[in-house]
């Protein structure tokens, strides 16, 4: 298909998707007695109903933005990063382990703050490293050493929780002590964002959507990816692509685990992904791996994950309603999409 009717095809079944999901979203509030649009006009309305509310998006909208700059760099050489949310629990483990042990030396804070972001990415890379030698080494699909791999994470983010690094005079699962203020990442005055989490973020994102797909790198591993035989062709050389490309996504992840241990909760819960990890694989998966839309999608589902809890509340609706939109939002896409290349392909 030529790209400028694929690229057509792509903005008209976008569009299309998200009209179709609104309705049946708008179907089920007849579940609830809601007439009328104003539940959906509110969840557009509120983000930018204060400089508060759409900071709170932007907030959550910048580690979804890395954790996608991971996700899509593994699509790119056709791997499933599935245990990106188990990547991003070992980067804030180790970057808390880290601040823990630091925090009562003579270092400068801003060196234990480099150090301990540095930890937190070679902890993801290393735990993303696991499911590439499990790969090369056992045949084992990185789907399901993701998915063991997530539950580990999760079960030893828990245990250190209620157990070695739980709060004094509590046993509760409400996460470890703050750690000190000044390892926190520096805000922009009295804004709740890091102007170095903004930094980061966007040079990250950018530079590794131009990696992917402006550079000799960036063809190799799409290269990688339409050759389902390569991996017979030279073994060494192909475990070696392998390690690397998981090992760089889960430098990402492991980044995004630490950014938020000291710019967002300034300490280790248990939850503390929010399950941007998989939400991440169903952008990367309704854009088709282009980096630039999955920038706006991000955003929207950013300001539907910040106010499912007002809306509910507001409107008596289930909060789960959030988790509709999205995965409607992404099956309407996808079918609608393969629908236009069919029928294309059928003309041809």
């Amino acid at each position: 298909m030529p790209s400028i009717k694929k690229n057509l095809f792509f903005i008209l079944s976008l569009g299309l998707s998200f009209f179709a999901i609104i309705i049946v979203i708008q179907g089920l509030f007849t579940v609830f007695d809601l007439s009328g649009w104003q539940p959906i006009l509110e969840l557009i309305r509120l983000p930018f109903s204060s400089t508060s509310k759409f900071l709170s998006v932007i907030k959550v909208w910048l580690p979804l933005m890395l954790v996608l700059a991971s996700v899509l760099f593994a699509f790119q050489a056709g791997f499933w990063n599935i245990g990106v949310e188990g990547q991003i629990v070992m980067g804030a483990i180790s970057a808390t382990y880290l601040i823990r042990l630091l925090q009562t030396s003579t270092i400068a804070p801003v060196l234990v703050i480099i150090t301990a972001l540095i930890f937190g990415a070679i902890g993801g890379g290393l735990w993303a490293f696991i499911s590439a030698l499990l790969k090369t080494e056992s045949g084992l699909h990185e789907i399901i050493s993701g998915i063991g791999l997530n539950v580990f994470a999760f079960a030893l983010s828990n245990w250190l929780v209620i157990g070695p690094w739980r709060r004094l005079g509590s046993g509760s699962l409400g996460g470890t002590d703050m750690i000190n203020q000044v390892f926190w990442l520096p805000e922009i005055g009295s804004l709740p964002i890091s102007y170095l989490v903004l930094i980061l973020v966007l040079i990250i994102y950018f530079g590794i959507s131009f990696l992917l797909r402006r550079t000799r790198f960036g063809l190799h591993l799409a290269a990688f990816h339409l050759n389902p035989n390569a991996k017979y062709i030279n073994a060494s050389f192909t475990s070696q692509r392998v390690w690397r490309t998981f090992l760089y996504a889960g430098l990402l992840s492991g980044l995004t685990g630490a950014m938020l241990v000291l710019a967002t909760y300034h300490r280790l819960i248990p939850s503390i992904t929010s399950g941007m990890g998989y939400t991440a694989l169903l952008i990367a998966l309704m854009v088709y791996q282009q980096p630039i839309w999955a920038v706006g999608v991000a955003f929207i589902f950013s300001m539907a994950n910040i106010n499912s809890s007002q809306l509910a509340m507001q409107y008596q609706l289930p909060s789960s309603i959030v988790g509709v939109f999205q995965a409607g939002w992404v099956l309407f896409m996808l079918v609608i999409y393969q629908s236009f290349e069919r029928m294309f392909r059928a003309r041809e």
